[in-house]
């Protein structure tokens, strides 16, 4: 289900710098984005209900509703782009300490179990 996700979020990016270099038209940008940002939200919804996974979905729910905003700023053509930006860097401590925690494992909990599982992956994701 993540990696799935995950290359959709990968493949919303290409129209988007493309739409930055000047190659692009913003609407259909923007509803293309709007559309991931969708994805990614019912992704995180079904990352907690079924797989059991809130660690994973509440990255999957930050990025999703910074992926909507990111639409949303271009389908509706806004001039000052202020909104995505500060959208970003609310991201910017989460990322953090996704990268921290995904690095170390997190604390060690009663019964010698690590709060995560560390992932080189994750925190490389997180980082970038």
């Amino acid at each position: 289900m993540v990696e799935a996700t995950l290359m959709a979020i990968s493949l919303m990016w290409f129209p988007v710098g493309f739409l930055l270099l000047g190659k692009g038209e913003p609407k259909g940008t923007g509803a293309l984005t709007m559309a991931v940002g969708v994805l990614v939200l019912a992704s995180a919804v079904i990352q907690a209900a079924v797989f059991k996974d809130p660690w994973i979905a509440a990255l999957l729910f930050a990025y999703g509703l910074f992926y909507f905003i990111v639409g949303y700023t271009l389908f509706a053509g806004l001039e000052e782009s202020t909104t995505m930006a500060n959208a970003s860097f609310t991201l910017i401590p989460i990322s953090i300490v996704y990268t921290i925690l995904a690095l170390t494992g997190g604390p060690v909990l009663e019964g010698g179990k690590q709060l995560i599982g560390k992932s080189n992956f994750l925190a490389l994701a997180c980082a970038g």
